[in-house]
């Protein structure tokens, strides 16, 4: 068995674990409210910025996950002004990748892409 880091923002390069968040994996129960079905957000027109739905998170915690079969980044930022393209404002997602942030709410979250049909699933935690 492998000894992970312990608190957030810990790493072991030897291992290439980061650890975002610790949880307690004792209890692996969402917390009460938990909205772990999630939601998806199609992001149908290219260049619209898209704000993902209410859900509040119990655990502070919002994951975002653009599609492994997205065929472009997608941007995600806090402020109906992110951007997509080379020169976009906010965290580009590229397809595949997951992402969790601190929030009290997943429609703290703004996303855009540069092209059409991409998509987005989100949890609030």
């Amino acid at each position: 068995m492998v000894a992970l880091p312990s608190g957030p923002g810990q790493t072991d390069a030897a291992h290439s674990v980061s650890v975002v968040f610790a949880t307690d994996a004792r209890d692996p129960t969402p917390a009460a409210g938990s909205t772990d079905a999630g939601q998806n957000l199609a992001l149908a027109v290219g260049g619209t910025v898209f704000r993902a739905a209410a859900a509040p998170a119990p655990s502070g915690f919002v994951a975002i996950s653009a599609d492994p079969g997205n065929s472009a980044q997608v941007h995600v930022g806090r402020a109906n002004t992110v951007t997509a393209g080379a020169n976009g404002k906010g965290i580009r997602l590229t397809p595949g990748t997951t992402i969790i942030l601190p929030a009290a709410d997943a429609n703290e979250f703004y996303l855009v892409a540069a092209s059409a049909t991409q998509n987005v699933g989100l949890i609030a935690l």
